[in-house]
């Protein structure tokens, strides 16, 4: 059945089908596949700045726990004593993702 069309409209077709026991089940023959985003135009630019520094601040913290990682596995506590330049430059990698993001996708 995966080669009939449908309409727009169909969203799902669905067999019936009774199982040995009696019972009734539905299997899924068709599913139109969702199409495009959703979302409204006015908050399009709203969108992208939130995902925008969404993915600034990840690049952020896993410059950071890879910093962190490193720093442990020096020594006892190299954590806590690399904490200020492991902040600092995790935050710079943070804004320069960001800031190649306004480039490229602005």
């Amino acid at each position: 059945m995966s080669d009939l069309r449908f309409s727009d409209a169909v969203r799902r077709v669905i067999q019936l089908k009774r199982t040995p026991s009696g019972a009734i089940t539905g299997e899924v023959v068709y599913e139109r596949e969702r199409g495009g985003k959703k979302g409204s135009k006015m908050l399009k630019p709203v969108t992208r700045l939130v995902r925008r520094a969404a993915e600034a601040q990840e690049a952020s913290a896993s410059t950071y726990l890879a910093r962190h990682e490193r720093s442990s596995a020096k020594r006892k506590d190299g954590w806590l004593s690399d904490l200020p330049v492991n902040v600092v430059k995790s935050a710079r990698a943070g804004q320069k993702a960001l800031k190649l993001q306004r480039l490229f996708l602005g």
